[in-house]
């Protein structure tokens, strides 16, 4: 799976990265193996970046000094066919270099290679190290050594498990296909890396079948690796990781966690001895966490099983080498969570990132494994203080599980099967609005006190009450709910009736559509604070007295007592027994929206003609740079400086700009790729006002002399146009409200200028006089206006989009939950 050129370069053989199809919302960085210098002035550096994804990728390359000593200096494509000594450069393929980095366009199932060369002081010594990164955009990360003899790889990501199918299905990442039905109910749940599965001790595991992969790999070589978060040691106290042995129960291999929290491995002859046993010595592991285990064992060397965990090879209790090879296991299904040779040693807790490779993975490449996949563990815990949780992935019958640990379990009430629909991620509820519900055994006087959070997500087709705690008569003492227009309050919010009959909301304005997927938090801490959240963002706080509520139950879809059904989807509902803080609130909609695709740019399938893309997400931006900087994945690095602080925030697609209205503006400026629009070209981007007052809203200025596109105050009614040497054109009806649009400005030599207004058109001028800018790209101002807002997804092309197009990128962007 390396790529390489013809030629060894002498002493220094080029360095190798590959691009994976991974779409997780994470962006991974990995450096390649250190290169050395040893006080020459300069020196020239090979490598090579292959993108197998089958998919168009922007990346990032950054060379990485030690002790800040050393500079890029220059850094080329080259033709891998021509002379080693003196390789051709590909025309146009100069890059511009900053802070040590350059950026470039990775086309799919390609290789790209590079020649740099790096300069530094006299007599200087150190190293670098070469960094790619990802653009994130939906459809890769950068992952150089984990593909070498990978048979097997289940993330349990959202994006990697198939719902849908008769039985659940865990999709094998590895290309050999050995997909695993998941059994008996192991659910989704928030991962060490994205999405992980839970296993009940009981009967929960995943049988990945009998493929030629992943068959007999006890006769050569093989290692298992996996992130696990065990409770308990599991059923009989060996609760298996992975395991597969033959029908006969004779041969094979399994990996386990041992009752002395710890792990164990063994491999077994044809006879059903066991021929290598490993056991680690106490507390190797701790439960409750996530712990990297790792098992290793190549018949053809000393024949001992080896056990790892995070990172580190571990003391052994037992550690007993094989005398004769393991008998043959093809006969046999792996099975993940479960032993492999009937319904026993069942694993209790939770797994994630299982992959299995047909060689001995090297000590240092498990460390190494460890250290990315640890640096990636560092993430919020969505689980402390958790004393209801619902998430509705039951699929079938009459009740919704509590999966937080305290049995309040869900019973459905005038629902069938059919209401077991695809949700945010896994499955949901779906209420017809006239008499379903679902009745809890959640008493808020014994579960929570006067520090309390609710969060869900919920997708409407009429307002409702999407649940409650007012009881079967209509006491609303002591009692909250979620619900529209309560109490005289006008809106969405948590309206809250204290124990002593006090009655406080928050409330949102923010217009709540149909069809739509958000997320709501509210939270009571013990001084009395209370605040709602949507999709994120704090929307409105105040105080309410701190005493304490009564002993009322939780109905989810319906008030308790009277009617006011909800009509619509809810999923994933939480109840804490403390105050959620706004970081923790913003990482649940992260990750949720991230299951959703509502973080996720489309950008592979936007990219003909595009000479400029600034999408604001995290790993797309640099603060480290002078100026901070809005970095262009179009691949032109036409990157802008962020001017006068605008602010990164919670946007329409992972992450966007946030701008005062006063002076914060994104200089992105004047390169040859962005000024040549003379004929055709199109702008477009996702905007959200701060205000629905007459506030000015610019997306797009190149200053007198070129394009302005933004809503005036002297034109509150029209989205203004300006053109180099033309009048200016008033067109359309822009919206006066504080939602998220989709705006995209067409310019056509042959058909005039169209202003599309969430994928529709919203006015139009066939005025075809030629434009000409010529100057600065700056985002979020205009001549003498700022924008007043967020701005998310900037895209310029370089051609006139179709009709069909727009409305298909506003689609996507606006990712409206497709249900079967």
């Amino acid at each position: 799976s390396k790529t390489s050129l013809p030629k060894e370069v002498p002493g220094d053989p080029p360095v190798s990265f590959l691009w994976t199809d991974n779409t997780e919302g994470e962006n991974l960085i990995i450096p390649s193996d250190r290169r050395y210098y040893d006080g020459s002035t300069f020196s020239t550096v090979y490598f090579a970046i292959t993108n197998l994804s089958g998919k168009d990728q922007g990346i990032k390359v950054i060379f990485d000094f030690k002790n800040k000593i050393g500079e890029l200096t220059k850094i080329e494509r080259i033709n891998p066919k021509s002379k080693i000594q003196n390789p051709k450069q590909i025309q146009n393929s100069k890059f511009k270099i900053q802070n040590n980095s350059f950026s470039d366009v990775l086309t799919e199932n390609k290789t790209n290679f590079y020649k740099a060369r790096i300069e530094y002081p006299k007599r200087a010594k150190g190293e670098f190290i070469i960094i790619a990164r990802g653009n994130n955009n939906g459809y890769g990360e950068l992952d150089p050594y984990f593909s070498s003899g990978l048979v097997g790889y289940w993330s349990f990501n959202g994006q990697d498990m198939d719902w849908s199918s008769t039985t659940a299905e865990a999709l094998d990442r590895s290309g050999n296909a050995n997909h695993g039905d998941v059994k008996n109910g192991a659910t989704p749940v928030i991962g060490k890396s994205g999405q992980a599965l839970s296993f009940d001790g009981k009967d929960d595991y995943v049988d990945c079948g009998s493929g030629v992969s992943i068959d007999d790999l006890a006769l050569g070589a093989f290692t298992v690796s996996a992130w696990i978060k065990p409770n308990t040691t599991g059923e009989n106290g060996t609760g298996r990781i992975a395991a597969k042995r033959p029908n006969s129960k004779y041969g094979g291999w399994l990996f386990f966690v041992d009752n002395i929290s710890s792990i164990g491995g063994q491999t077994a002859n044809s006879n059903g001895n066991v021929e290598a046993n490993s056991r680690g010595a106490d507390n190797a592991i701790t439960l409750g966490e996530w712990n990297y285990v790792v098992m290793v064992y190549d018949d053809s060397g000393d024949r001992k099983v080896r056990l790892y965990s995070n990172g580190n090879e571990i003391s052994y209790q037992t550690h007993i080498a094989g005398t004769t090879s393991p008998g043959s296991d093809a006969s046999g299904n792996l099975y993940i969570g479960q032993a492999s040779d009937g319904n026993d040693r069942n694993f209790d807790g939770l797994i994630d990132e299982v992959r299995i490779y047909n060689r001995a993975l090297s000590a240092e490449e498990i460390a190494e494994h460890y250290r990315v996949g640890a640096a990636r563990l560092k993430r919020i815990s969505l689980d402390n203080g958790l004393v209801g949780y619902w998430p509705f992935h039951n699929g079938a019958g009459t009740v919704a599980t509590d999966h937080s640990g305290n049995e309040n379990h869900g019973t459905l009430i005038n629902m069938n099967d059919d209401d077991w629909v695809s949700g945010k991620y896994g499955l949901a509820l779906e209420f017809d609005g006239e008499n379903d519900y679902v009745e809890t055994s959640f008493n808020t006087l014994d579960d929570i006190s006067d520090d309390f959070s609710v969060s869900l997500w919920f997708n409407k087709k009429n307002t409702g009450m999407l649940l409650s705690t007012m009881d079967d008569i209509g006491q609303e003492r002591g009692e909250f709910h979620f619900s529209w227009d309560s109490w005289g309050y006008t809106g969405f919010g948590f309206y809250y009736l204290t124990a002593d009959n006090v009655a406080t909301a928050v409330v949102t304005s923010d217009i709540i559509t149909d069809d739509t997927w958000y997320h709501v938090v509210a939270t009571v801490d013990a001084d009395g604070d209370m605040k709602l959240y949507l999709n994120g963002e704090l929307k409105d706080t105040t105080s309410t007295p701190t005493t304490a509520l009564l002993d009322n139950p939780l109905h989810i879809g319906w008030n308790g007592y009277s009617g006011d059904y909800f009509h619509g989807l809810i999923d994933e509902v939480r109840i804490y027994n403390r105050a959620l803080s706004a970081e923790e609130i913003a990482e649940h909609y992260r990750v949720g929206a991230a299951r959703l695709g509502l973080n996720t740019p489309q950008t592979n399938r936007f990219t003909n003609g595009l000479v400029g893309y600034w999408s604001f997400n995290g790993q797309d931006m640099d603060w480290s740079s002078s100026t901070a900087e809005a970095l262009d994945r179009s691949g032109n690095a036409n990157h802008g400086d962020v001017k006068n602080g605008a602010t990164p925030v919670i946007g329409k697609s992972g992450q966007a700009l946030s701008f005062d209205g006063v002076d914060d503006y994104v200089d992105c400026g004047s390169d040859e790729s962005l000024v040549n629009l003379e004929n055709n070209f199109s702008v477009e981007a996702w905007y959200k006002k701060a205000s629905s007052v007459d506030r000015y809203a610019q997306i797009l200025y190149t200053r007198s002399d070129g394009i302005i596109l933004g809503v005036y105050s002297g034109t509150p009614n029209k989205w203004k146009v300006t053109k180099y040497g033309v009048a200016d054109i008033y067109i359309g009806t822009p919206p006066q409200d504080t939602q998220w649009h989709h705006v995209v400005l067409v310019y056509s030599s042959t058909e005039g200028t169209s202003v599309y207004l969430d994928g529709e058109l919203n006015g139009h001028s066939s005025n075809t006089q030629n434009v000409k800018p010529h100057s600065s790209f700056r985002i979020g101002m205009g001549e003498n206006q700022y924008h007043y807002g967020i701005i998310d997804e900037v895209r310029i092309y370089n051609r006139a989009l179709s009709a069909e197009e727009i409305a298909e990128h506003y689609r996507v962007g606006a990712a409206r939950l497709l249900r079967k």
